[in-house]
């Protein structure tokens, strides 16, 4: 065990929802927050409620409106479990389910899960007339590793404002203690993290975190020197250098975080220098 010296996760920016309405096409209550974040969801339950309410979370919507999982499910169950109504075929979803059995106000929000949303897509019992009536105090906040913000970019173009912003949310949104590839797989693929670390490096400061990250894979090193595919070790691998070992592209982050790092330590140690001389 190693004390912690990387920042926590928090919660950060806060949402209200852009659009919020019935929508028969969906069979259900559609909650627009107007932009995708990796997150918590948010709200209260109405009292006079008894019975099941499902939360639906996706990215997406298609042509004809209906709302699309195809970018925020990690894959098929593979099992099929009939007490769960769970088929091996069917996609993960991800979805909280509340079963209120109480006649006052629940306060529902994440806490110990996130998920990765643009889109909340509610259900409820028949015994609800109005889905609007039935929710309350809907919000959101994105949640991520606090990270300090080392750039700023600012220019005359309301575009490239907005794609400098939708760049930094992007990042932040795959780092939760660690560098993630995507939200909906949530795994620290060294590959991803060498294509990805200038980038990064260039948008907040990143110096414990490069730390943290190459202790991972120094911890699942194999005994034959190999580096796993991801960090923590979950399994994926190719054999190519050794028994639990991942891709030669992807081993390349052991020797890319420390190269990395010196380069952080450089640039601090001139930066101090410069300022003293001035």
């Amino acid at each position: 065990m190693t004390p912690g010296f990387i920042p926590k996760i928090k919660r950060q920016k806060h949402y209200l929802p852009a659009v919020v309405a019935n929508h028969s096409a969906n069979e259900g209550m559609l909650i627009d927050f107007g932009t995708i974040l990796s997150g918590h969801f948010l709200c209260d339950i109405a009292a006079d409620y008894l019975g099941q309410v499902t939360f639906l979370y996706a990215e997406e919507l298609n042509a004809d409106g209906t709302i699309s999982f195809d970018s925020s499910i990690s894959g098929t169950y593979g099992v099929t479990d009939e007490e769960h109504g769970i088929n091996a075929g069917d996609p993960i979803i991800q979805k909280d389910v509340i079963k209120k059995n109480k006649q006052e106000i629940f306060r529902f929000e994440n806490q110990y899960c996130y998920h990765s949303f643009r889109y909340v897509l509610v259900k409820a019992g028949p015994q609800i007339g109005v889905l609007e009536e039935l929710l309350s105090n809907v919000q959101a906040y994105s949640v991520y590793t606090d990270m300090a913000s080392v750039s700023r970019f600012e220019s005359s173009s309301h575009e490239l404002n907005r794609l400098w912003e939708a760049a930094q949310n992007t990042r932040l949104n795959n780092i939760h203690s660690y560098f993630e590839d995507c939200t909906r797989e949530r795994f620290g693929y060294g590959g991803d993290i060498v294509a990805l670390i200038d980038s990064q490096l260039y948008s907040h400061d990143m110096h414990n975190l490069l730390k943290k990250v190459f202790m991972d894979f120094a911890y699942d090193q194999t005994p034959a020197g190999g580096i796993p595919q991801t960090a923590p070790y979950v399994g994926i691998m190719t054999n190519g250098t050794s028994n639990g070992a991942g891709s030669l592209g992807w081993q390349l982050v052991f020797r890319c975080l420390p190269q990395k790092s010196s380069s952080i330590t450089k640039i601090r140690h001139l930066y101090k220098l410069s300022c003293h001389h001035w």
